[in-house]
Parts: C-alpha cells; sequence; structure tokens
C-alpha cells in the first residue's frame, strides 16, 4: 500500500479523477468559476500531497522529475477540462485566472520545506 501512495503517478491520477468529478457537480449546481477554482485547489493538494510523499521515497530526484512533470499535465489538463465542462470561457474567467499561480509559487515552498525534513530525518 505504502508504494501505491509514493508513486506521483497514483497521484495525479487520483487528483485528475477528483478534478473530474467535482469540475461535473459544480456543472450541475451552475457554479462554473467555483469549478475553475476548485481544479487549482486539487492542483495545490497534489503539490502539498506530493511534497508529504517526498519525505519517505529513497530515489528524490526521479520521484522530482516525475513529479514535476506530472504537475505540469494536471495544469494542462486543468485548463483544457474547465472551460468544456464548466461551460466558462477563458474570457469570462478573466483576472480570477491569477489563482492559477498559487501552484506555481506554493510548490517550490513545499518542495523546500520537504528537503529539511528529509535532511533532519536522514542525517540524525
Amino acid at each position: 500500500m505504502k508504494e501505491i501512495l509514493l508513486k506521483p503517478i497514483n497521484q495525479a491520477l487520483a487528483i485528475s479523477a477528483l478534478m473530474v468529478l467535482l469540475l461535473l457537480v459544480f456543472r450541475i449546481l451552475s457554479k462554473p468559476e467555483t469549478a475553475w477554482n476548485s481544479t487549482v485547489l486539487l492542483i495545490l493538494l497534489f503539490c502539498l500531497c506530493n511534497a508529504v510523499a517526498g519525505v519517505f521515497v529513497n530515489d528524490i530526484w526521479v520521484y522530482l522529475l516525475k513529479s514535476i512533470g506530472l504537475l505540469i499535465l494536471l495544469f494542462i489538463i486543468s485548463y483544457s477540462l474547465s472551460p468544456l465542462i464548466s461551460g466558462m470561457t477563458y474570457e469570462k474567467y478573466g483576472s480570477s485566472a491569477t489563482i492559477y499561480l498559487a501552484p506555481i509559487i506554493y510548490y517550490p515552498v513545499f518542495l523546500l520545506l520537504m528537503g529539511v525534513v528529509r535532511l533532519f530525518i536522514y542525517r540524525l
């Protein structure tokens, strides 16, 4: 079970499934802007879970490269599915799209904290 949780592809697949589910729910509730925001929050959840799981991984560099690639893929999925499922166009979303900067800003911070924790765990 531990190996399943530590693989970044499994984390990304779970976040993608939740993303589609939430987009459909907010489409039914007629909340398109909330649908867009929920996808970004799920990407932030991936960043946080990925950093926490990274503390327990042996081959950290391969893990980080896979994680960054999957983060980019999650951005692409989010930015392409949001207008299709929610029915809200990019033009209507407007300046609210700056929320997409949050994962870009916070992911390096999470990775830095992960590195500090790894230093204390594996050096002691």
